[in-house]
């Protein structure tokens, strides 16, 4: 039985048959006529897929106004808007770091 005749579902399928059924590669080679080092390609390539990182789809809600972040730096808390600018932060906390 040639490779490009079956379907990934059909070659999942298979697959699963073997370990449903316990069988070797060589048993599950002589029971389908599929060769044995076809067999083991397609379980390779199925162990693979499965460990492959999968994307997911993340929504990231829009901040609501007077949502604030707190940032306490020695004696001194100080409020952040959600989407405060890094570089503003920064200029702050050197001039908080300096002696009065």
């Amino acid at each position: 039985m040639s490779r490009s005749l079956l379907s990934r579902e059909d070659r999942a399928g298979v697959l699963a048959l073997r370990r449903r059924e316990g069988l070797s590669f060589r048993e599950l080679s002589a029971a389908t006529a599929i060769r044995e080092a076809t067999l083991r390609m397609w379980e390779r390539r199925e162990r693979v897929s499965r460990r492959s990182a999968k994307f997911v789809e993340v929504e990231v809600p829009v901040p609501s106004a007077g949502r604030s972040l707190e940032l306490v730096v020695g004696e001194r808390i100080v409020r952040l808007p959600l989407g405060f600018d890094a570089g503003e932060l920064r200029r702050l906390l050197a001039v908080l770091e300096q002696p009065c």
